[in-house]
């Protein structure tokens, strides 16, 4: 499915809501929202990298199924 996401956005501008962390994290801009407000916003690796972002905590959870 993923390839085929790929292929559909290529060259394009896309809006994907997603609660895979597989099509997350190969996006290439992260917006993250928490109660209607922007809480993070940045490049999926760096946001990954960095231990204080929501993006790195659910990223390591949904991993761990018995988080």
């Amino acid at each position: 499915m993923l390839a085929a996401l790929d292929a559909l956005v290529e060259g394009r501008t896309a809006l994907i809501h997603s609660r895979d962390p597989e099509t997350v994290l190969g996006a290439d801009r992260v917006l993250w929202f928490e109660d209607g407000r922007l809480v993070e916003d940045g490049h999926p690796d760096r946001l990954a990298d960095d231990p204080d972002s929501r993006l790195a905590a659910w990223a390591l959870e949904a991993d761990d199924p018995e988080a």
